[in-house]
């Protein structure tokens, strides 16, 4: 409800997940919450938030909440903070996670967790460049990294990959698809 003025979060040790979305708040207490393994936050105002220490936090959305920065705690599965205003992100640390949406920010800056188990990467309407080197995502099922400028995309060579969007780049030379059968 927009019409909210201040939102205080009251602790229980039995919730697991929470959706806060269009609350207006002055601040986000992650200590009320230590268990939670879902957190969802959308259309609110939000430019920092540090939620190192939730544990239990495997399913994470902070979407169109005015995001600048953040820090992330390392048991993370899902990640959407798409539609903020992220200039970098190092997910480096993140040895679980699957699923990454962080289209429309104005990220600059990215480091990809050092794990093959990425599925979806989704990384469209930024400001990123160079080379994306994803030839050690064998499990990559779709990548969108449309509206960037990258020069070069390398992709794993797997049998998984359906779906790739990597208009309104600055790809020059070779794209290799002879063995993305599922394209």
């Amino acid at each position: 409800n927009s019409e909210n003025k201040n939102f205080n979060l009251v602790y229980s040790s039995q919730v697991t997940k929470i959706d806060c979305s269009a609350v207006n708040n002055n601040g986000f207490n992650k200590t009320l919450i230590p268990f939670v393994e879902d957190l969802k936050i959308i259309d609110s105002n939000i430019s920092s938030l540090d939620l190192s220490g939730l544990d239990y936090l495997t399913w994470l959305t902070l979407k169109n909440i005015n995001l600048e920065n953040i820090t992330l705690p390392t048991n993370l599965i899902y990640i959407n903070l798409s539609t903020n205003k992220l200039t970098s992100i190092d997910l480096s640390n993140q040895n679980s996670l699957k699923y990454i949406y962080l289209w429309d920010n104005n990220l600059t800056s990215l480091r990809l967790p050092n794990n093959n188990k990425i599925e979806y990467l989704y990384l469209s309407n930024n400001k990123l460049s160079g080379s994306l080197d994803l030839s050690n995502q064998d499990n990559l099922v779709a990548i969108g990294v449309r509206e960037n400028n990258f020069t070069n995309i390398v992709l794993p060579n797997n049998q998984k990959l359906e779906s790739i969007d990597f208009a309104y780049n600055n790809l020059s030379g070779e794209l290799d698809l002879s063995n993305e059968n599922n394209l």
